[in-house]
């Protein structure tokens, strides 16, 4: 074919001006759709760039980074080590360093005797040396006493400006003074001037002179600053060590700080952070860049959920671009007509993608900068470890403005695909069909399936063998990347083959009525904009089922593997805290008296118990000649491999009638200690059973045909490991026996009645307090508790029982709703699209007079079609990848020897939830679109 001289040039640099200008011409005469595209583009770009520059406020820049270390001085100073010439350090790191130690991993540079030398003794005489020495205190408050941080040295000087912060008042001149932190100040209810009375590490009283803000804690954080031993007693140089050293006057190069680490001393210092030496130089540490600071599990979510938006971007505007390309079918047939070829055709459409993909990330970018900026603001909690700077540089938003411009090209690709086969004499007559549905396309569709079922399958295959016989990292990131990448090919296999679908739905639905015939055919034949928004839909449901179920199954985890202390709603404490030597002792009656009026008096109106047992061996016991143990017997094997000294292998958990040390394991009571014990009254059985010398399991383990049996244990038999080598108890002992089921996971064995328990000779204690408190105490009793406690028995403390974190359901219904507001978006774009390209169809419908009520009907079942069929789809492969996790993880816990872990230790799906994502959320679409259909249409166009 020749072109003539005056043709539309389609194969020269021209064609792309030609394209992008026709392009952007096209969106300015289409604004709603224009707009439409845009905003499909921007909103995920927001997302995008508000994470990219909260990522990016995470990273410090050199200058921030030397600022919340340094401040203004030009080093910090450690003592590492005695002189030891193989001692090396990262340039760029704090605290990064290495020496050379043997097989034993004792050190080779030095030798057990030597000594650390201190800066003084390192430094010229006269050299100007602040010190930094952090510990904790405990200071009385009007509730009781308070533990808080301690910093001291010379926190107040200004060379410090920038790590710490004089915020009001001076810094303290003597060991009598102290500043707080803002936080601390208002915590202790003090202001300046005010005393503080310290009673740990020492007693003293001292006096607040000032407010110091530490840029490297939270705002949140109560310190008291005092100088150089103030509170502790030890000064910097007694322990070398434990102290930061800063030089406000000295700058030390690289040669200078490697001539410290041979005597010992390891410095972070402005000089060398600011020009680092070559590579080569040194063998610890990062590389110094500022990429070295990216958390990657945070890049990872930030690709993760980007590449799941972008989805969802190129199939809503995807299918905007081919309404819209349907739509100007006449403006491209008369460029075709006058001698534009069909590659300029379709660069035209695709040019249309550029465009408003680049204007979408453009608005979005800046939306989003605006987002990050708002969010960093409320979060901000004044630590400069966390939260550096806000940092929204142009060089991390550039990608996501690339992210926004492919989209908006990949979503028109489609429909550019289109615009090369348009029929130009039929698109000038204004004649449209609908496009088919080709057969290999549904055969392509189930193929990928197929490979996307068996790389699921591969994922769960190779999670196996990350965590059997032993954790491998490697395999279950690979393991968990192909789980991923099955989920996503699969549902891509589900794109191709939904036009059969759709075609199965409408012979199924056209039995319906009028209203469901003429909607199911309209979406089985104008597949083109039915099926992205299908798949839209599909892939939004993907996500929130998965992560539902997933979430709902960790939940089931964290709830079956949560060992309460009591009932929800009680703060209790042990009696019978271990000696430094591993003994332990039963309280005095005195003592146990004055522990319960301590939770009376400050728990007011809470019941309040004492529980007795008997003590239990635990493996720090020291040997005690002649002593006895008596342990109920635990039938049943245990779910845990264990070594010769019981202990379970790998990431196993013994469950507490398998396991030690958590709680004494035979208590003694009655039913009031029962019903404390259990949250709720005891049934008539069980008060039957206690009262008649019989026993109360709290684990059906302890029972064995209604009986119980206690073994008697020498205390040598114990240490000499009898219980993991199965040697047979001193006697035993059986007794009629009742299996209770708390509902939760108590840290109590079996309670026998104090009749049964002299009658059987026990000898038993106080050995833990508990109250009914309902509520989680206040500060205030939690002080008191604190302060109270230790005083009448040493090293103990109380615990609000508050169960497990509830995670699951919450976050099951907030995604439910989260699904529903995207799913409806998503389906209300598709249903905008399908009555903006069937317009012709409604006004022929008004034509031959259809009532208002069959339109209504018709937009009704149009969204039953598209969110039905995307809801099913996506609620059916969202569960496949987390029953993969879950049979990876009980196949693996069934290998010999059991190791215990996996991904997923429960497969337990949010059933309600589910059924409403898969029923509820597309009637409730439906509904929607049946209150929304359109007016009636007045005319009929037809084009000649």
């Amino acid at each position: 074919m020749t072109r003539t001289a005056d043709a539309i040039p389609s194969r020269s640099k021209r064609a792309g001006r030609v394209a992008a200008r026709i392009a952007w011409r096209t969106a300015l005469r289409r604004p709603g759709r224009s707009a439409l595209i845009v905003t499909l583009v921007a909103l995920p770009t927001i997302g995008l760039a508000a994470g990219t520059v909260l990522i990016a406020s995470t990273v410090p820049t050199t200058e921030e980074k030397l600022s919340y270390t340094l401040g203004r001085t030009e080093a910090m100073v450690q003592v590492f080590s005695p002189p030891d010439p193989t001692l090396d350090q990262s340039p760029t790191e704090p605290g990064w360093a290495q020496a050379a130690v043997d097989e034993n991993f004792e050190p080779t540079g030095y030798g057990p005797d030597d000594v650390p030398l201190t800066p003084e003794e390192v430094f010229p005489a006269g050299t100007r040396i602040l010190s930094i020495t952090q510990s904790t205190a405990t200071v009385r408050t009007a509730a009781g006493i308070d533990a808080l941080d301690v910093v001291e040295g010379d926190a107040g000087d200004p060379a410090l400006e920038g790590r710490y912060h004089l915020v009001e008042g001076r810094q303290p001149r003597g060991d009598g003074e102290v500043a707080l932190s803002p936080a601390a100040l208002t915590r202790l209810g003090v202001g300046l001037g005010g005393t503080v009375r310290i009673t740990e590490p020492r007693a003293l009283t001292v006096t607040v002179v000032g407010a110091i803000a530490d840029q490297a804690r939270s705002n949140t954080d109560a310190a008291i600053f005092a100088r150089d031993g103030a509170i502790t007693g030890v000064r910097a140089d007694d322990e070398p060590t434990r102290a930061f050293y800063y030089l406000p006057d000295t700058a030390l190069d690289w040669d200078a700080v490697r001539a410290l680490n041979h005597q010992g001393l390891i410095a972070y210092s402005r000089e060398v952070v600011e020009h680092p030496p070559a590579p080569g130089d040194y063998s610890v540490g990062g590389t110094g860049s500022w990429t070295d600071s990216i958390n990657s599990g945070y890049i990872s979510l930030l690709l993760l959920l980007g590449g799941f938006v972008v989805f969802e971007v190129c199939l809503l505007a995807g299918a905007a671009f081919v309404v819209g390309m349907r739509a100007d079918q006449r403006a491209l047939a008369t460029v075709a007509s006058v001698g534009g070829e069909p590659r300029l055709i379709a660069r035209i459409v695709s040019m249309g993608g550029v465009v408003l993909g680049g204007t979408g990330g453009l608005a979005g970018i800046g939306l989003g900068v605006i987002a990050a900026w708002g969010y960093y603001a409320i979060v901000d909690d004044g630590n400069a470890v966390t939260l550096p700077g806000f940092h929204p540089w142009p060089l991390v938003l550039l990608p996501v403005l690339a992210v926004a411009v492919l989209a908006g090209w990949i979503a028109a690709l489609a429909a550019a695909r289109g615009a090369r086969r348009i029929d130009v004499v039929a698109a000038l007559r204004g004649s449209r069909r609908p496009q088919p549905a080709r057969a290999r396309r549904v055969v392509a569709g189930v193929v990928v399936v197929v490979v996307g079922a068996g790389l699921l399958a591969v994922g769960g295959a190779v999670a196996v063998f990350g965590y059997w016989p032993e954790y491998d990292a490697n395999l279950v990131v690979l393991a968990m990347a192909a789980l991923v990448v099955g989920a996503v090919v699969l549902q891509l296999g589900l794109v191709l083959t939904t036009p059969a679908l759709l075609a199965l739905a409408s012979r199924i639905l056209g039995r319906l009525g009028e209203a469901a015939r003429l909607a199911s055919r309209d979406a089985s034949r104008n597949h083109a904009r039915s099926v992205p928004a299908a798949a839209a839909v599909m892939s939004t449901v993907f996500v929130a089922v998965f992560l539902m179920t997933y979430m709902s199954s960790y939940q089931k985890t964290l709830d079956d593997g949560w060992h309460y202390e009591g009932p929800i709603g009680t703060v209790s404490g042990s009696l019978v805290p271990s000696a430094p030597d591993g003994s332990r002792a039963f309280p005095s009656d005195a003592q146990a008296r004055d522990m319960r009026e301590l939770f009376e008096g400050v728990l007011d109106g809470s019941e309040v118990r004492v529980l007795r047992a008997v003590l239990d061996p635990h493996s720090s016991t020291p040997a005690i000649e002649g002593a006895e143990w008596v342990i109920p017997r635990v039938h049943g094997e245990p779910p845990c491999e264990t070594d010769g000294y019981g202990n379970p292998i790998g990431q196993c958990t013994q469950p507490f009638p398998f396991g030690q040390n958590a709680n004494e394991s035979l208590y003694v009571g009655d039913a009031d200690d029962l019903a404390m014990i259990l949250g709720h009254a005891p049934g008539a059985d069980a008060v039957r059973m206690l009262d008649g010398g019989g026993a109360i399991a709290f684990w059906p383990e302890y029972v064995d045909d209604g009986r119980l049996t206690l073994d008697t244990w020498t205390d040598a038999q114990l240490h000499d490991g009898a219980l993991a080598t199965g040697t047979s108890p001193e006697r035993s002992t059986t007794i009629p026996a009742l299996y209770l089921d708390p509902g939760f996971a108590l840290f109590y064995g079996v309670m026998v009645s104090p009749a049964a328990a002299d009658a059987l000779g026990l000898d038993y204690g106080p050995v833990r307090i508990i109250a009914d408190t309902g509520a989680m105490p206040t500060d205030q009793q939690y002080q008191a508790l604190w302060a109270g406690m230790p005083a009448i028995i040493e090293n103990t403390s109380a615990r609000y029982e508050a169960g497990p974190p509830q995670l699951g359901e919450g976050f099951a219904w907030a995604l439910l709703g989260l699904t529903t507001l995207i799913t409806f978006a998503a389906a209300s774009v598709a249903i905008g699209l399908a009555r903006a390209d069937g317009r012709r169809d409604e006004e022929v419908l008004d034509a031959i007079g259809a009532p208002p009520r069959l339109r209504r009907g018709v937009a009704f079942w149009q969204a039953v079609v598209v969110a039905g069929i995307g809801t099913l789809l996506g609620a059916v492969v969202g569960l496949l990848p987390a029953l993969a996790l879950y049979l990876a993880t009980t196949l693996s816990a069934t290998q010999e020897p059991r190791m215990g872990g996996g991904p997923l230790e429960d497969f337990a799906p949010p059933w309600l939830q589910l059924g409403l994502v898969v029923l509820a959320v597309p009637l409730l679409i439906a509904v929607g679109s049946w209150i929304t259909a359109a007016r009636r249409r007045v005319a009929v166009r037809r084009v000649a």
